[in-house]
């Protein structure tokens, strides 16, 4: 599950920094702020698929 997180954390980064690179206006940067969103919304749905998944733990 950290490294479903760790995605998580990196695509973010990944579509933050390309979204100021666009507001800036660099070319063609709104096309990989795009395939940062679609990695992190994949990465958010496993994360979420591994955390539902976990069987409980009983102490």
């Amino acid at each position: 599950m950290q490294s479903w997180t760790a995605l998580c954390v990196l695509a973010a980064l990944w579509s933050l920094a390309w979204g100021v690179g666009w507001m800036s206006g660099a070319a063609d940067s709104w096309v990989f702020a795009a395939a940062g969103l679609v990695l992190l919304g994949c990465a958010s749905w496993a994360r979420r698929s591994a955390v539902r998944n976990t069987p409980p733990r009983h102490l």
